[in-house]
């Protein structure tokens, strides 16, 4: 038995008990006492007499008849509102809605019935269906205490649940005329504002600026609480400002570095915060932190990792869209990359289980061209969890990215088994693309067209598949006008593709048209990003075609100077010697 409550249960026993025995007494010996007085204390005797009895049942853990004694209690003497409101909950959180209504009736029929009361009757009417009388209950309860907030609460869920939202949020605006000196009651009406603004986001503009309003009010009055501060900033943040938000959560934070719940709670908000206004860097000092506090935590390493990772990539991405500044980028982008890795490998290393983190390394470890351990990696994970489409569809990349074509297929070809057997959704087309272009390059033709096909089948427009299947059988001078065909149809879909456009050249100087050919070429030429060694190789192919032989030189030459190839080294080699002929 708990020495505390038993020890409380005591005293209040004996309290009872004192009462009871002094009600009698005065009654007993009084010689002026009228009848009402009498029964006045007759029913307060009893009333005790019940809420004894209550609390032995509560220390027998018997809580149904504790709540019966306690229900007898108020009904013998209504006027203990405190009791008869608790009580009143008790019953509810037990769905006895038909005694909560009944005592909290009692409670409100007493001359000097609070607010609370009215308030408490109010919900509960309502959730009885009872809408008219909820109405006036509330009402009442704000007649009594205009400051408090719980009656606008209650009125506004009446609302919402009628499915009344403009009358919910002309409750909000009554609220907000009030003359109220008090920060719990702005910062608590902001809340209701908050709510509203997630259930009809159509009226953001309006709501906001009231939303503001009210959360300006409360910071103005003073909210000195740090978890009510924390409800101040995420007020904020739904308004829209990040800003004044993030201030707040940073002064709860230097007000509370001891205590290392709430600086949990508070770094969880800034890291939401900055991942939704893209800030690498502020999303990286709270995980940072978070670590530290944590390092043990496979979750806050992964996540530390995976903001870095993205750090990384957007380095990457301002070397190809700035290729003037390649080097200084990828420069930026290393130690993100690094870092990523580390903490990666630390969240495998702390939860070996993780399947996820397996996956998310492996793409790190690729962009610094550590594709052995990434396969190391992957080995891992398929031994660890054998069933994984994930893990021999990325080992497919990797072999892939190594020019070990056979070992790519094989693995796409068990992702395929996987995801037959468990989610079939995940062949789509881009997977069969990717497939297919791994038995293309192992020299696996017919099989790879027909994988094509399947990327086809699944979306006809798909412009890569297109491509690559009509390039694939322009090269071996196959199918040459279903290949033109298709290349044709990945034009029309990207008219200014340059490997597209030099594939449709390509099929055409297969078709014996180089001169149409050369057409196509020149507008490759024009659209390549970068000089393509291959583009010039095939122009110099077409051009020899078309008789233009000074031409092919040159273009030839600038393949080389591209890229060293000696197919076409020795192509050059035999356009310079001169016939004999020409040598006489």
């Amino acid at each position: 038995m708990n020495r505390t409550r038993s020890s409380l249960a005591y005293s209040s026993l004996v309290v009872a008990f004192a009462l009871m025995v002094g009600c009698a007494t005065r009654s007993s010996r009084s010689d002026f006492s009228t009848p009402a007085l009498d029964q006045q204390s007759e029913d307060r005797v009893d009333a005790q007499a019940h809420y004894a009895t209550g609390l032995i049942y509560e220390l027998r853990n018997d809580t149904d008849k504790a709540l019966d004694e306690y229900v007898a209690s108020i009904k013998a003497d209504p006027s203990n509102e405190d009791l008869a409101l608790e009580v009143s909950r008790r019953l509810l959180i037990k769905k006895d809605l038909a005694r909560a209504i009944e005592i909290t009736e009692l409670v409100a029929k007493q001359p000097d019935a609070s607010a609370a009361a009215f308030a408490q009757l109010g919900m509960l009417y309502a959730e009885d269906g009872r809408q008219k009388d909820a109405e006036k209950a509330n009402r009442k309860a704000i007649e009594l205490a205009p400051d408090s907030i719980a009656s606008y609460y209650n009125l506004y869920a009446l609302r919402l649940s009628q499915g009344q939202e403009k009358q919910a949020r002309e409750v909000l605006e009554e609220a907000a005329k009030r003359d109220v000196k008090s920060a719990d009651y702005w910062l608590d009406l902001a809340e209701l504002y908050a709510n509203f603004l997630r259930s009809k986001p159509t009226e953001r503009d309006a709501v906001v600026a009231s939303l503001k309003t009210c959360l300006e009010r409360a910071n103005k009055l003073g909210v000195n609480s740090s978890l009510r501060r924390l409800k101040l900033a995420d007020g904020y943040a739904l308004a829209g400002d990040n800003s004044h938000a993030v201030d707040i959560l940073l002064d709860v934070l230097e007000k509370n570095s001891e205590d290392i719940r709430i600086r949990d709670l508070v770094r969880q908000k800034l890291l939401a915060i900055y991942i939704s206004n893209q800030d690498a860097d502020g999303a990286l000092k709270q995980l940072e932190a978070m670590v530290k506090d944590h390092p043990t935590n496979p979750q806050a390493n992964y996540l530390l990792a995976s903001v870095a990772a993205d750090k990384a990539e957007e380095f990457r991405k301002k070397a190809t869209d700035h290729p003037d500044q390649r080097e200084e980028f990828l420069a930026k982008a290393k130690p993100f990359a690094e870092k990523a890795a580390d903490y990666f490998r630390k969240s495998i290393q702390l939860k070996p289980d993780f399947e996820q983190a397996y996956y998310s390394l492996t793409p790190v470890l690729m962009d610094q061209d550590k594709d052995d351990e990434a396969l190391e990696v992957l080995a891992k994970a398929r031994e660890k969890f054998p069933k994984s489409f994930v893990a021999h569809y990325y080992s497919a990349a990797v072999y892939g990215r190594k020019e070990e074509h056979a070992k790519a297929v094989a693995e796409f070809t068990q992702a395929e088994i996987i995801a037959k057997a468990t989610n079939s959704n995940r062949l789509d087309h881009v997977f069969y693309f990717q497939m297919g272009a791994q038995l293309e390059r192992n020299k696996q033709y017919d099989e790879a067209a027909a994988t094509f096909k399947k990327a086809l089948d699944l979306k006809p427009d798909f412009a890569p598949a297109l491509n690559y299947l009509g390039f694939m059988w322009a090269d071996l001078g196959e199918h040459l006008e279903e290949a033109r065909k298709l290349i044709q149809k990945a034009v029309d879909l990207e008219p200014k593709n340059a490997a597209y456009l030099d594939s449709l050249a390509w099929v055409l100087y297969r078709l014996d048209q180089p001169n149409l050919a050369l057409t196509y070429m020149e507008d490759a030429l024009k659209y390549q990003e970068e000089p393509d060694a291959t583009l010039f190789d095939h122009l110099g192919d077409i051009q020899k075609a078309a008789g233009q032989l000074e031409a092919a030189r040159e273009s030839w030459r600038k393949s080389l100077a591209v890229t060293a190839d000696p197919a076409v080294q020795k192509k050059l080699d035999a356009a310079e010697e001169k016939p004999h002929s020409q040598e006489k």
